[in-house]
């Protein structure tokens, strides 16, 4: 079960699978984020495979974290980078209440993942907008340092 929100108030986001199918299901999610469809563009992977994960939510504590590191490392791969080059944790942190509730309706929604892809890819394009805002304001510091 996923929760927000302060004990005795807590809000039920989505209960993921029962435990009896975790196994099997962590299985598959694993064996699709190792050997993706060859023309799923990177960006869509990314989203799928975390949303994927918070859906399955296998451990009592630190699913956001891992499924935030999966995140990186999808969008890592698709840009053939050791590292990315966009904070989506901050994104995810600043608009937490719409996180929570774009990934509930997909696992109350009938698993359809678009309005989440939808929402994952504003927020991927905000993230790059200011990761290009700090680049520009890094050459126009540098640029001033050497005049």
């Amino acid at each position: 079960m996923r929760c927000s929100g302060p004990i005795g108030y807590e809000r039920v986001h989505y209960e993921a699978p029962p435990e009896n199918r975790l196994a099997q299901e962590m299985q598959a999610f694993l064996d699709w984020f190792n050997h993706p469809p060859a023309d799923l563009d990177g960006l869509i992977r990314a989203g799928v495979a975390h949303v994927w994960f918070e859906i399955l939510h296998p451990f009592e504590d630190g699913d956001g974290r891992v499924g935030r590191a999966l995140l990186d490392l999808a969008l890592a791969q698709d840009e053939k980078r050791a590292t990315r080059l966009h904070s989506l944790s901050a994104r995810f942190n600043e608009h937490r209440d719409e996180y929570y509730e774009a990934l509930g309706n997909v696992s109350s929604g009938g698993l359809d993942v678009t309005p989440w892809l939808a929402w994952f890819l504003g927020k991927f394009e905000q993230a790059a907008r200011a990761s290009r805002r700090t680049v520009d304001k890094s050459a126009i510091l540098g640029a001033s340092r050497t005049h």
